[in-house]
């Protein structure tokens, strides 16, 4: 079973697929608790299901296993069903997409990061425990580049050629620069993650100013860009 749990006997029924989903967000929230307070080799299952205060046999009908657990919270860290719309939203806020409601592409952009700071810095305790299990275990490794990693770089592809055929984005290396957009948000957290007094201090300017640094560059105004 994969991060994405099959939960299509529960899919029939609306009412049926959203308590599903209820369900399996009050599992992540517990397993979440416990894998930041013990690490991802001292969690358990039954932690798990006692902090929920549900059923362990209730858990397997949803995660196969503690490492299903585990790139679930992931998955849903990532917001990888969440990506394609949030970063198709920026291609239609190109100037040059037609959209009459387009030209506000940087505060878009500035949200979007401000959002994805907010959401990970939130679970910076669950990072700091398993980001060592990802660094260590090679099979934990290549699952997160390939089932997590790779798919979302892939829509930040997509919508990274959509806003420089829009004109809004100058041509580039498109692999290459996504990964350093991403490498940039990651690394200002890792270091927040350390302790750093400055971002730790001053995130709130964080998103703004990785705004005005992908887009404008360091170049001064008037300056060769």
């Amino acid at each position: 079973m994969s991060a994405h749990s099959d939960d299509s006997k529960f899919t029939r029924d609306p009412i049926q697929t959203q308590l599903a989903q209820a369900r399996r967000d009050q599992i992540l929230d517990a397993a979440t608790e416990i894998f930041a307070q013990r690490g991802f080799h001292r969690a358990t299952i039954k932690a798990i299901a006692r902090q929920g205060k549900i059923a362990e046999g209730t858990i397997y009908n949803y995660f196969a296993n503690k490492t299903e657990l585990l790139f679930g919270l992931l998955d849903r860290l990532n917001e990888t069903e969440q990506r394609p719309a949030a970063l198709g939203a920026l291609v239609g806020e190109s100037p040059a997409s037609g959209n009459p409601a387009s030209g506000n592409l940087p505060a878009m952009l500035e949200a979007l990061i401000r959002h994805r700071l907010k959401v990970v810095r939130e679970q910076l305790p669950l990072l700091r425990a398993v980001i060592p299990e990802l660094l260590f275990n090679e099979d934990l490794r290549g699952r997160f580049l390939s089932e997590i990693l790779a798919p979302t770089i892939e829509i930040a592809r997509g919508a990274f050629d959509g806003l420089t055929q829009a004109g809004a984005f100058r041509s580039t290396d498109t692999d290459v620069t996504v990964r350093l957009v991403a490498g940039l948000v990651s690394g200002t957290l890792f270091l927040e993650m350390l302790g750093d007094p400055v971002l730790s201090e001053r995130h709130s300017e964080l998103p703004e100013q990785i705004t005005r640094l992908l887009l404008e560059g360091l170049s001064p105004p008037g300056g060769e860009s």
